[in-house]
């Protein structure tokens, strides 16, 4: 799980959780747009950097 300032807690697998702490933020990034897309959400127009999400 991966808590996000502003976007509640998303559920993560362990390489988005990985990618984030390592500071791969392009791809921690991309990994949070798809999981709105693949769960029907609408994508805030502005997620916040990926530096205010921490892994739970």
């Amino acid at each position: 799980m991966i808590r996000c300032m502003g976007l509640g807690k998303l559920q993560a697998n362990f390489e988005l959780c990985n990618s984030a702490l390592k500071g791969n933020q392009k791809k921690a990034h991309r990994e949070v747009q798809r999981y709105f897309k693949e769960n029907a959400f609408d994508v805030p127009a502005k997620i916040r950097p990926i530096a205010d999400c921490r892994c739970l």
